[in-house]
Order: C-alpha cells, then sequence, then structure tokens
C-alpha cells in the first residue's frame, strides 16, 4: 500500500471516531415507553413489537412473566400476564426516536 493511501485511510479513520465520539445521546423522561408510542413510532402491531422483544429481534426491551424474563415464543400462555417494558434509550438506538414522556 502506498503512503498516500495509508495517510487517506488513517484521515477517514480519525473523521469517523471522532463522529462515533461526537454523537451525543439525548435526555429521555423517566420511565419506560408506552406500547402506544411504540407502535405508533414503530407501524407495527404490538404483537409485533413483543414478540420481538421475546426473541430478541428487536431489542428494545425485555418481557416478564412472574418475575421471570420470557426469551421464547413457548414461554407464553393465552391466560398469562407478560408485562413488556421498553427501554427509552433501546428505543431511541433502534428507530431514533427520543421518548419525553407522552403516553401514546
Amino acid at each position: 500500500m502506498e503512503e498516500t493511501q495509508q495517510l487517506q485511510i488513517n484521515e477517514l479513520v480519525e473523521k469517523l471516531c471522532q463522529t462515533i465520539a461526537a454523537k451525543q445521546i439525548p435526555k429521555f423522561a423517566d420511565g419506560k415507553v408506552p406500547m402506544k408510542v411504540a407502535q405508533r413510532v414503530t407501524g407495527k402491531h404490538a404483537g409485533w413489537i413483543q414478540a420481538g422483544i421475546i426473541m430478541g429481534w428487536f431489542p428494545v426491551g425485555v418481557a416478564i412473566k412472574n418475575d421471570k424474563l420470557v426469551t421464547s415464543m413457548d414461554e407464553i400462555k393465552s391466560n398469562e400476564r407478560i408485562d413488556y417494558t421498553i427501554f427509552p434509550k433501546a428505543f431511541w438506538e433502534q428507530t431514533g426516536y427520543v421518548w419525553l414522556g407522552e403516553k401514546e
């Protein structure tokens, strides 16, 4: 590799590092993102969001049943309550949406 090519690569890497370091994490409201907000922002229904949380392909929160983490759809029965918590920072990382406390 030529010296000029290496210098260009080094400059590009330096700019990328500066961009990443400068990224600011926004201020979020306290609490968890309501499911209605997540539905509105993503354009998806609650079942899609819930399945994504449980299966890990939409990593924005956790699903809890009887004080235990739910990590498989096989753990769900129709008569059992599952509590979903959507973390504002994780939701922002996946969607770019900054939750400021709105309910819907």
